[in-house]
């Protein structure tokens, strides 16, 4: 996406791809603020016409035996619904749409290192997997390595992880399954589900994709999977038991899910993913920006991964391009990217705290402002944070209805009791006046006092002062002219 965007705007744009696309990735539930993106780069319609699997939301069943809560993108987003993709072909999609765009796409090719200048890096390493190798120089680099983190791990050595979230799922494909049916009887074809295990131990997610499968994972702390190792019966395996038969017992603990497999198939050998939450330090410096997973994850309960990917690519080439055109001076524009992302990675991890506080604690109601066991009030207060609507449809959201969603959210963990101040993503959260102001205070998108501008040709930041001024002189010629109309 990033690509795409700084090739829209007649940059010239190098995008190294370690892989040969299409190739498996997890992460197939999209948010809405999924939509104005692809509109706005122009493969919205393509999307459509794929068949990939609309999604207009979702079912959490936090406890046992409570109405679960339900997301409705119908409720607060212009954009009223995502999707849920094939992870392969959706990325195969945004990969040869950079090509199209313009930019040089070489997949194949890793990177294998950065050289600085000083703070400034200058030149990429990299090796395809035919054996050539060679260098690449820039003026600036966009680190979208995933994962692997390229600059944060083995440059700037700033990753932080979050043992709280030290979590590992295991996952698989089924078919032959049942659909969710919600608590009024009506099959909700397509929905995202999400069941609390009912012994505590973790969740699990149910996506159906458009083939005909649906995915399925179990998320549990690492300590949890290791204990199932020894604790489950080995059935012959060496080393302890084997992933599917954790997998299995996850499913067991989970008894709506459980009924929906009931006559399902698995079609595929389980995987396993590390889910360990981190965030780095910065995100930006002088000729670098981190995107996506390289800057930071978050676990995935609420889908956030395809979020802040497209969150940060839409900052890294607004930035970036801003100050290629003289827009803004190099501190600014970094200063933006890095407060942009940790904005909005921090608003998920209040959130995502605060729903693990219940998931854990199956033996009673413990989130706040919950009387009784519905948990439908929580969500309908917390829908424009994890629907990504504050995010990049900011303007489409009611500032009340964001500054009332991120006091409750602030709340729900108990002023930071679930982060805990020695983490990186709760240093906002020292106070929580401070962090009421950092997070609420501009809820037109706008960033220590810039906001991206999202047009074509001029892609970039502005300051909001210089709207400001822009508005009030339209409105002063307006005066102008109905005076002159009222006179003649």
């Amino acid at each position: 996406m990033a690509a795409i965007l700084l090739a829209r705007e007649g940059m010239e744009v190098t995008l190294l791809e370690r892989d040969q696309f299409p190739r498996y990735h997890i992460g197939e539930s999209l948010l809405t603020s999924a939509i104005p993106v692809l509109k706005f780069v122009g493969l919205y319609e393509r999307m459509e016409a794929h068949g990939f699997v609309r999604k207009h939301g979702g079912y959490f069943t936090l406890k046992e035996g409570a109405p679960p809560g339900h997301i409705d993108f119908r409720k607060v987003s212009v954009h009223q619904h995502s999707y849920q993709v094939i992870r392969s072909e959706f990325d195969h999609l945004l990969l040869q749409y950079a090509a199209e765009m313009g930019a040089q796409v070489f997949e194949r090719t890793a990177v294998t290192g950065v050289d600085f200048e000083g703070d400034r890096p200058v030149r990429a390493r990299w090796q395809q997997q035919g054996g050539s190798s060679g260098e690449l120089e820039f003026e600036y680099v966009i680190d979208a390595s995933g994962l692997s983190g390229l600059l944060s791990t083995k440059v700037l050595h700033n990753r932080k992880f979050q043992p709280a979230f030290a979590n590992v799922a295991v996952g698989s494909y089924w078919k032959g399954y049942d659909e969710y049916v919600a608590p009024d009887g009506t099959p909700q074809e397509g929905r995202f589900f999400m069941e609390a295990l009912r012994d505590g131990s973790g969740w699990i997610w149910a996506i159906p994709l458009h083939d005909g499968t649906m995915s399925v994972g179990v998320v549990m702390h690492t300590d949890e999977f290791q204990r199932l190792r020894t604790a489950l019966p080995t059935e012959g395996a060496e080393g302890g038991a084997d992933v599917e038969a954790i997998y299995r017992h996850g499913i067991d603990k989970a008894p709506h899910l459980r009924n929906m497999l009931a006559k399902a198939e698995m079609t595929k050998p389980v995987q396993t993913w590390r889910d360990y939450s981190y965030i780095a330090d910065t995100f930006s410096g002088p000729g670098y920006r981190l995107v996506g997973d390289a800057a930071a994850f978050i676990d995935p309960l609420f889908s956030t991964g395809v979020h802040l990917a497209f969150l940060g690519a839409v900052s890294a080439a607004a930035s970036i391009a801003g100050r290629l055109r003289g827009e803004l001076d190099e501190d600014a524009a970094i200063g933006f990217h890095d407060r942009c992302i940790r904005k909005a990675y921090v608003n998920f991890a209040i959130i995502v705290s605060g729903m693990y506080k219940q998931i854990r604690r199956q033996d009673e109601v413990v989130l706040y402002g919950i009387a009784q066991t519905d948990f439908r009030a929580a969500f309908d207060v917390i829908l424009p944070l994890i629907s990504g609507s504050a995010d990049l449809e900011g303007d489409a959201v009611d500032p009340n209805t964001i500054d009332r969603a991120v006091s409750f959210a602030i709340e729900m963990v108990n002023e930071r009791a679930q982060l805990g101040t020695e983490n990186p993503a709760a240093r906002l959260l020292v106070k929580k006046g401070s962090v009421h102001e950092d997070l609420t205070a501009e809820p037109d998108q706008a960033v220590g006092g810039w906001y991206i501008r999202m047009e074509r040709g001029r892609l970039g930041l502005a300051q909001v002062v210089e709207q400001e001024k822009i508005d009030k002189e339209k409105q002063q010629l307006t005066n102008e002219l109905l005076e002159v109309a009222q006179s003649s």
